[in-house]
Formats: C-alpha cells, sequence, structure tokens
C-alpha cells in the first residue's frame, strides 16, 4: 500500500510537469445544455494569483499543488511573465515530495526559461534548468545539486520552434480557452520534444467542489498527451475551467493505468475573482 500511495502522488506530478493541463472532474458532474454565448476575453496572468489544489488518490489526501503568478521581469529587451509552482506531500509516513517549478513565459505564453528542482531532501536537492535562447535555435540544459553547487552535465539541444515546458502549458491553456481549435503544442520535457494535443471546444458545463457552495460555471475541453505511457499516464484528457476571464482549472480526476488521481481547487487568491455562478 505504501508504494501504491507513493506512485500516485508521483503521477499527480508527472501530470503537472508532463501535461500541465488538469483534468477535471467527470464522473458526478451535473452537465449543463451545450450552448454558444459571447467569448469572454480572457486576462492574462495576474501577479499576486495564487492558486492551491489538494491531491488525493481515493479517499487519503496527499498533498498540496500551489501555484503562483510573480512579478514579471525583462531580459534581453523582452517581457517576461514569471510562475511558481510548488508541490508538497502532508506529513506521511510514506510520501516525503516536495518539489519546486518555475517558469519564465513570453506574451504568447511559451517558455524562455524553466526549472525543476527538489527541495526535501537537502543534500540531495538536484535541480534541472532549460534556457530557451530562441534565436539562436537551440536550448541550453543543465543538471545539478543545489546543495554541492556540482553541475551534474550540461547539454545544448537544437530546436526550431518555440515550447511550452510543462508548467508553461497550465496558464497557455488558460489563456486559449475560448480558441475553439485543436493544438498541437510542442513541449520539451525530460530533454525530449513532444506534443501536447489540446482540443478546445465551445461546450459550457458545471462543477462542484467542496470549498464552494453553489455550482460553478465551467467550460469544456479534451485532448492527448503524446507522453502516454510516463508516470502511467493513458494519454487522454478531459479539463473543465471557470467560464470566466480568468479562466481558473477548478477540479481534476486524472485518468492513469491503475484508477485516477484527483486534484480539486480548494483556495485561491486573486484580485476581484470568485468562482463563477451558473
Amino acid at each position: 500500500m505504501p508504494n501504491s500511495i507513493k506512485l500516485f502522488f508521483y503521477l499527480a506530478i508527472g501530470f503537472i510537469i508532463f501535461s500541465g493541463i488538469f483534468v477535471l472532474v467527470v464522473e458526478g458532474e451535473n452537465s449543463a445544455d451545450n450552448f454558444t454565448e459571447n467569448k469572454i476575453e480572457i486576462l492574462p496572468p495576474q501577479v499576486g494569483e495564487e492558486l492551491v489544489y489538494e491531491v488525493s488518490y481515493g479517499f487519503i489526501s496527499i498533498g498540496t499543488i500551489r501555484l503562483q503568478v510573480m512579478e514579471p521581469i525583462e531580459k534581453n529587451k523582452i517581457k517576461l511573465n514569471r510562475v511558481k509552482c510548488f508541490i508538497d506531500s502532508y506529513n506521511l509516513p510514506f510520501v516525503n515530495v516536495h518539489f519546486v517549478m518555475y517558469s519564465e513565459l513570453d506574451d504568447e505564453l511559451w517558455s524562455n526559461f524553466f526549472s525543476f528542482s527538489n527541495t526535501g531532501d537537502k543534500k540531495n536537492r538536484w535541480y534541472v534548468e532549460y534556457d530557451f535562447q530562441y534565436k539562436k535555435n537551440n536550448v541550453e540544459v543543465e543538471h545539478g545539486n543545489l546543495y554541492t553547487k556540482k553541475i551534474h552535465f550540461k547539454l545544448s539541444d537544437t530546436i526550431s520552434t518555440k515550447y511550452q515546458d510543462g508548467l508553461s502549458l497550465f496558464y497557455y491553456a488558460r489563456m486559449n480557452l475560448n480558441s475553439i481549435q485543436n493544438q498541437s503544442l510542442p513541449t520539451y520535457m525530460n530533454e525530449k520534444k513532444l506534443n501536447t494535443y489540446i482540443n478546445f471546444t465551445d461546450q459550457n458545463s458545471q462543477t462542484e467542489i467542496e470549498a464552494v457552495k453553489y455550482p460553478i460555471a465551467t467550460k469544456y475541453f479534451n485532448g492527448n498527451i503524446e507522453y502516454k505511457g510516463v508516470y502511467g499516464l493513458t494519454g487522454k484528457y478531459e479539463g473543465w475551467f471557470s467560464r470566466d476571464n480568468a479562466a481558473v482549472p477548478i477540479r481534476a480526476k486524472m485518468k492513469v493505468i491503475l484508477g485516477s488521481v484527483n486534484i480539486e481547487l480548494i483556495s485561491w487568491k486573486r484580485k476581484n475573482w470568485a468562482p463563477p455562478k451558473i
């Protein structure tokens, strides 16, 4: 049992890293009639926003995923949005997971820089960095240890297009929720060039979560992740984001080979925002 629970928490981590898109709950949803309404203009990432999700497998709450939007910076005369993700297990005897992800994104929410680090083990605080240098058609990759300051290896990989990094996909999907088209997004992860497929639809629905006492107006999309089999992912996903100009992911159920992992919004900090009512 302990190994199984640890596996499924890693599946949740893989979900954020490898798809960046929340697979929102299908079972138990009250589906609203499909209809087309005037499109709402989705706002860009709001500085100071913080979204917290609880990860669970069955009846066991395993940990949280916390996403933050930070102050933008400027590099090479380009304004870059900065976002951060903290993945932390609860104080359980069989799970000890503490990861941090950080991304710098251009105005179209493509990755310019990505880092992923393990902060749970002081002496084994490994990290991975991807520095996308699009003008040079390459990405600089670095693996190392934050504690020892030792660089394990560096490499330069040739690229010919812009890439998503995993965390960036979370924000790209939100920003493009109203596009009503199929998209294939180049995604760079584990030094592999992959694709994430998203089918943005115009289908509306409603979602219920414990943190909100009323049905939330949501919008549906689906797709497929090319990296099938990684962390037990089955490939296909469906999603419901809030049907407003914030496009906040509300609740997730990720299908995996041996079952499913649930990810649900439990708290939020966003100026002038509350989950929209039906």
